[in-house]
């Protein structure tokens, strides 16, 4: 063997010798700092993960409590005057309709002045539907009067015999207050028992173009028939006796129209069109027809136009009752009647950053970001890098997180 080879022999050596103990030592320094970086950055992600979705739950409650505190800081109050006492009855019997309606007995217990105001107390015991008298007490204590409910006791109804009931049992004491001075009008005083009671977020619909008839005209062309007509606006003939139906006040019979006759084609009947409104602090149906019709005095028509949603809408949004008497797990689920997204038969089609694109049970293509509402929750979080979304749900007193992941993502 040449010197020459045999020193590239032994270079070749010492070169692998380098190169694996490089490896070697890369391999076990490195790997071990991977591990200690990838486990770290697995730690920080999830932590990043618990804080977005306490960020949406924050968002969540802070719009709900932000609901709470407008109901409460702006509804506008008003004093009744001292005739108003005796009108307590049926103000609280506009009030107790509906979703709010349970039987009771009335009594009045005696008046106090007091700072040149008067404090008048009332009785009332009954039973009925919890979330009815839940309901009650709402519409009572946000009305525009002021009444503070003093004492209020539930109990469950006992049975009668082989009788059950799920109604329940109530008591409260109202100390109503009122004003020493009769100045108010009989006008003035209506407006404080208004049953129209309205909330901040309630949407409202507000007549803009009334119901009508539209008409079209021809004016008849030499050479033309109602046939030729009929065939003009329809695509056919056949409709030359609906036209001539429509005419019958100028026309002595169908074959005989004259050049320069103004003829009706089409009578077409268009519906009411209504805006939404929604309902802001302080605002009332009197302010509301002063602001869209000019005068506060047709507030009956806004009524009107809404009273299913007035007498009937206690706002969940703002409003949330437990019934203490009945289980905590429903063994129902409320229906959706909001037509919300309803997770269980969505489908998450993309994302972004910021939104996730769903197909609803509807098939309809939704576009919802953090916090949005979903049937029974709401979205809490948006995995971009996984391709998921997050959804907190209360399904009838059992809480869970559920989630809509992307069918290509590839991520498990």
């Amino acid at each position: 063997m040449s010197y020459s080879i045999r020193n590239s022999i032994i270079l070749a050596i010492i070169l692998l010798l380098l190169g694996g103990g490089g490896y070697g030592w890369l391999h076990f320094t490195f790997d071990k700092k991977n591990e200690s970086l990838t486990s770290k950055v697995e730690n920080k992600e999830q932590r990043l993960a618990e804080l977005e979705k306490a960020m949406a739950d924050y968002e969540y409650f802070r719009e709900e409590l932000y609901k709470v505190k407008t109901q409460f800081d702006y509804y506008p109050k008003l004093l009744p005057p001292e005739s108003a006492i005796q009108g307590t009855y049926r103000y609280l019997d506009k009030l107790s309709t509906r979703r709010a309606s349970f039987n009771y007995d009335f009594r009045f217990d005696g008046i106090k002045r007091e700072n040149g105001s008067i404090k008048a107390t009332y009785l009332l015991t009954g039973e009925g539907d919890f979330d009815n008298i839940a309901n009650f007490i709402y519409r009572l204590e946000n009305g525009k009067p002021i009444y503070k409910i003093q004492n209020l006791s539930f109990k469950k109804k006992s049975p009668r015999g082989f009788q059950q009931s799920d109604n329940v049992e109530v008591s409260m004491q109202l100390t109503g207050l009122f004003s020493d001075r009769e100045e108010q009008s009989d006008e003035e005083i209506s407006r404080m028992f208004d049953k129209s009671l309205i909330f901040p977020g309630m949407r409202l619909k507000i007549l803009q173009e009334s119901q009508h008839t539209k008409l079209q005209y021809h004016k008849v062309r030499p050479g033309e028939t109602l046939k030729k007509i009929s065939r003009t606006y329809f695509g056919t003939t056949t409709k030359w006796r609906d036209i001539y139906d429509l005419n019958r006040s100028k026309l002595k019979t169908p074959h005989m129209i004259y050049v320069g006759q103004r003829l009706k084609i089409k009578e077409e009947q268009i519906d009411d069109y209504f805006m939404i409104h929604e309902v802001k602090p302080g605002e009332t149906l009197r302010s509301l027809a002063e602001q869209y019709l000019g005068d506060e005095n047709l507030w009956r028509d806004v009524y009107k136009w809404n009273q299913d949603r007035i007498e009937n809408q206690i706002p969940d949004d703002i409003l949330t009752t437990y019934d203490p008497f009945k289980p905590l797990i429903l063994s129902k689920l409320p229906p959706n009647v909001d037509g919300l997204v309803n997770v269980a038969g969505s489908r998450l089609v993309a994302l972004t950053n910021n939104l996730a694109f769903i197909l609803d049970q509807e098939g309809v293509m939704q576009e919802m970001k953090v916090g949005d509402k979903v049937y029974l929750g709401n979205l809490s979080r948006i995995d971009l890098h996984r391709g998921k979304v997050l959804f907190n749900l209360n399904k009838g007193g059992i809480f869970s997180t559920e989630e809509l992941t992307l069918a290509n993502s590839g991520r498990n």
